[in-house]
C-alpha cells in the first residue's frame, strides 16, 4: 500500500479542476489512498455550507475511474468533514474538534473515525483534532494501518496575541513532533495534507504535505507519496510541556464558543 498526502490551495481556483489533477498526480505516484486538505470542497472559511453532495461525486466517480481511495476535506452544512470515497464505497467523519474560532459556525462531530478499506481499518482526522490525545486512543483502540489528516494549518503570523508567544512560535514544529510520535505509538504511517496560500480576510495557510512512515518523514510543498510501513505499536502517546495545558483549555474555549455565539445558516 502506498499514501499520498496532497497541498492544494485554500481557496480561490477552479476547484474541480484542483482535486481531478492533484489525485490524478498521486495515481501516476503509485497511491492507493491519497488525502487531500480541509474544506477542499467548497475551499476553507468559517461558514455552514453543504458540498456533501459535491465531494461524494468528485471523489466517488475519481476512486471509480482510477481505482484508488480518495480522501476528501469538504464542508457538510454544520461541520467540517472528512469523507473517504473507495471504488463503489463511501464514509465520512465530521471534525470533532473544531478551533474557537471555527466553532462559532461548526458543530463538534463524533468518533470513531475508522473506515474500513480493502487494506485494513484506516483512521480519518481533521485539523486540531491531531492536538488531543483522546484521537490518538482510540485509532490505536481499532488498531488502524494508517492515518489520513486533512489540515488548514495557518502560517502563524506575528506579532502573536499577548501570551501566546510560545505558540505562534512553536506550533509548526510541535505538530510535526507530535504527528511523528504519534506514527510511532500507532505503529502506523500518518499522512497529513495541509492547505496552502492566503484567505480572504487577510489569513494565510501553511500548506505542505507530509507522510510519517517506517520512522522516517516525508515533505514536499505539494505532493508525497510514500510506502506505508507498519511496526509494531509504542507507548501511548503524550503532550510535552506547555502543551499539556494547552490541549484541554483550547477543547473548553471551542466549546464555549460553539454554546454562546454560535452563527445562524
Amino acid at each position: 500500500m502506498k499514501l499520498a498526502a496532497v497541498s492544494l490551495p485554500g481557496s480561490g481556483g477552479d476547484r474541480t479542476a484542483l482535486v481531478t489533477d492533484a489525485v490524478r498526480a498521486a495515481k501516476a505516484g503509485g497511491a492507493d489512498l491519497v488525502v487531500l486538505p480541509e474544506a477542499t470542497l467548497p475551499g476553507y472559511a468559517h461558514r455552514r455550507t453543504d458540498a456533501t453532495d459535491a465531494a461524494r461525486s468528485l471523489a466517488g466517480a475519481l476512486a471509480r475511474d482510477l481505482d484508488i481511495h480518495v480522501a476528501i476535506g469538504f464542508l457538510d452544512g454544520d461541520g467540517c468533514a472528512l469523507g473517504l470515497a473507495g471504488p463503489g464505497t463511501w464514509a465520512a467523519y465530521q471534525k470533532r474538534f473544531p478551533s474557537p474560532a471555527e466553532s462559532r459556525a461548526w458543530a463538534p462531530g463524533a468518533f470513531p473515525a475508522v473506515v474500513p478499506t480493502p487494506f485494513g481499518p484506516v483512521g480519518l482526522a481533521i485539523c486540531a483534532d491531531v492536538l488531543q490525545l483522546s484521537t490518538w486512543a482510540e485509532l490505536a483502540a481499532a488498531q488502524v494501518v494508517a492515518v489520513l489528516v486533512a489540515g488548514a494549518w495557518p502560517a502563524y503570523a506575528t506579532p502573536a496575541p499577548p501570551g501566546l508567544g510560545w505558540l505562534w512560535r512553536d506550533s509548526n514544529a510541535y505538530r510535526d513532533d507530535l504527528l511523528a510520535r504519534a506514527s510511532r505509538s500507532l505503529g502506523a504511517p500518518v499522512a497529513f495534507a495541509n492547505a496552502s496560500g492566503p484567505l480572504p480576510g487577510g489569513d494565510h495557510l501553511a500548506g505542505g504535505a507530509t507522510a510519517w512512515s517506517g520512522g522516517q518523514v516525508f515533505h514536499d510543498p505539494h505532493l508525497v507519496v510514500v510506502e506505508a510501513v507498519r511496526g509494531p505499536p509504542g507507548p501511548a502517546l503524550t503532550h510535552q510541556g506547555a502543551w499539556r495545558a494547552f490541549a484541554p483549555t483550547y477543547r473548553l474555549a471551542a466549546r464555549v464558543v460553539h454554546h454562546t455565539s454560535r452563527l445562524p445558516r
